[in-house]
């Protein structure tokens, strides 16, 4: 046989390996999680293709030398033979993929979820009052255990207390058929419970209807001093949950489940949702379909019944018209607000550090009712406007340029009469920062400068309330209206860096800070030197990990390589340092070097 042939016969077994892998390839980007990032689905496809290809290649040029001493084989059969080998070789590799692929069940070609209520044992702490995020997680099991999971929210804010135990909803994705399933369940790092889920492969209709009180005993009771739970299966169609406030009721329909951005420090399960409003039993016209809703917690008026009140974001644009609604008891009240984004947007404008604190480091999750960021009565900076959710009143306000409606930090502080709140603002200088403070009532606002050398300010991530309150004073004017003035003799507070869980950033920073922190680190913890990288940072041994320490422009960092930081040491170096610049003996060096400019 010439080798003309032999590569023609390759050639043309490559093709097919080519087309074929390449529809495999498709076939099990649809069975697999390929979504790690943009583009991800069609790389996938592409190396697939490549890989059937390159087989393909081989197999033909193998099969061709092998049957060479069969004469009776002539081009065109070796070419079949070594096509359809290949094209065996496709299917049989692709029925192993589907076989060992999580494939979600359906019912009439729908996407199932799973509704759960967990039930506490009696005299069981309130879920609302543990610390943490709420979660359960739906494990797929194997025969070494759990082989892979899904999670998605425990409602803890939405547990009720039925005869004396507290039952909590929650919801996950039904994401394969492959398996034996168990479900678990924890507040924070507290765990509640787990369980053996006793869900069919292919869920039937039977399913979606509520299961018994899961686990019994011999009798058919349920357990009454431990955790117990049932279930039910939804269908994408159908309202996933149904919550009532008032005569309101909220239906969520959820299209699918993705995990909330950022992940850090816990993983959140979102959803791409919708939901439909309905109030004293009739559909509300206009509101199947919104995007958001936000419940209110407003404080009874005059001893009364306290109204049911919703933030509704009416429509499936990213902007979009806002809806305050209201039943009070005699009827409801639907007013628009203006424009704003889903999910709501609500910032506390308060003088607090720990409610400050609470909202500057909220997660967004998306996808479900909010009945927590309105729940404490008070006055909210929502988008471009001022809501009092003690008096349901809406106040529309022109930001000051630079105060960013979502950006970091929120409101930095209110004023004692309630009328005037303070911004931070990111279009002012380096050299210069600026506060902004609007005096709501009145859609009037102004600046005030800070004084970066004196108030040793690092950046905006560092400011709350307390940093506010000690460097400036609200001072009753003419008018009766508190206005922001700057403390005369403020003490400047010890230099201290800004700490994360990434890094700790000092500013202003030159080579002597940066000799010194070097220094302390390497004598103080008892780092170990190492030589200096070939950009010029400085290289530490601590605790068996590199850490690095490098001056920009006017700051100085201290970090870790990029997806290898260690949260843990990082904050014992950032607290170590913070503690040797409160003594002052440092503060002659926070300056930067005359090279690197101001």
């Amino acid at each position: 046989m010439g080798w003309q042939r032999v590569f023609g016969i390759s050639a043309l077994t490559a093709i097919a390996g080519l087309i074929a892998s390449a529809v495999a390839g498709n076939l099990a980007s649809g069975w697999y999680d390929f979504y790690a990032f943009e583009g991800s689905i069609e790389l996938f496809v592409m190396m697939i293709a490549l890989a059937g290809s390159i087989a393909g290649a081989l197999v033909g040029l193998a099969l061709s030398l092998i049957l060479n001493a069969a004469s009776r084989f002539d081009t065109w059969k070796l070419s079949g033979i070594s096509t359809g080998t290949m094209l065996l070789l496709v299917v049989a590799s692709t029925g192993i993929g589907r076989l060992l692929a999580d494939i979600p069940p359906k019912i009439d070609g729908e996407s199932l979820y799973l509704s759960v209520e967990l039930r506490a044992p009696a005299g069981h702490a309130s879920p609302a009052s543990m610390p943490g995020y709420g979660y359960i997680n739906l494990q797929a099991t194997g025969m070494r255990g759990v082989r892979t999971q899904r999670k998605g929210p425990l409602f803890t804010d939405a547990a009720r207390l039925v005869d004396g135990r507290w039952i909590i909803p929650a919801v996950a994705p039904i994401f394969t058929s492959r398996g034996g399933r168990r479900v678990e369940a924890g507040v924070g790092r507290t765990p509640l419970a787990s369980f053996v889920l006793p869900l069919p492969a292919h869920p039937s209709a039977r399913s979606r209807e509520w299961s018994q009180w899961l686990p019994q005993l011999n009798d058919g009771k349920p357990l009454a001093d431990q955790f117990t739970y049932r279930y039910k299966v939804v269908r994408q169609s159908e309202p996933l949950r149904v919550e009532s406030v008032g005569r309101l009721t909220v239906e969520t329909f959820v299209n699918s489940f993705h995990k909330a951005y950022p992940a850090y420090p816990v993983e959140r399960a979102s959803a791409s949702s919708h939901f439909r409003i309905i109030y004293n039993g009739q559909d509300l016209r206009g509101f199947d379909k919104v995007r958001g809703v936000a419940v209110l917690n407003v404080p009874p008026a005059g001893g009364g019944t306290a109204p049911a009140a919703l933030l509704v974001h009416a429509a499936q644009y990213s902007d979009a018209t806002c809806h305050l609604m209201v039943d009070d008891g005699t009827g409801l009240v639907v007013r628009p607000f203006g424009t704003c984004q889903a999910p709501i947007a609500g910032r506390p404008l308060t003088s607090d550090p720990h409610r400050f604190a609470s909202a500057r480091d909220a997660i967004w999750t998306e996808g479900w009712v909010d009945r927590q960021t309105f729940l404490t009565p008070g006055l909210y900076e929502v988008d471009e406007n001022v809501l009092d959710t003690r008096s349901l009143t809406i106040a529309r306000i022109d930001r000051p340029r630079g105060a960013a409606p979502r950006g970091l930090p929120p409101p930095l502080g209110l004023s004692p009469d309630e009328r005037s709140f303070v911004w931070f603002l990111h279009t002012a200088s380096v050299e210069q920062p600026l506060l902004g403070v609007t005096e709501w009532k009145t859609n009037r606002s102004y600046e005030v400068p800070i004084d970066r050398d004196r108030m040793r300010f690092i950046g905006f991530e560092t400011l709350d309330p307390a940093w506010v309150a000690h460097h400036f004073t609200w001072q009753r004017g003419p008018d009766g209206v508190d206005v922001l003035k700057q403390r005369p003799d403020f003490v400047p507070l010890p230099y201290r860096g800004h700490l994360t869980d990434k890094g700790y950033l000092l500013i202003p920073a030159g080579e002597a800070l940066l000799n010194e922190v070097v220094r302390i680190l390497v004598e103080e913890l008892h780092a170990e030197r190492l030589s200096d990288t070939p950009d010029g940072r400085k290289r530490i041994r601590l605790d068996g990990k590199l850490v690095y320490v490098s001056l920009g422009i006017n700051d100085l960092a201290v970090t870790m390589d990029f997806g290898k930081w260690d949260a843990q040491l990082i904050r014992r170096m950032g607290t170590h340092l913070d503690a040797a610049f409160a003594t002052g003996k440092y503060d002659a060096l926070f300056r930067v070097s005359p090279s690197r400019g101001s």
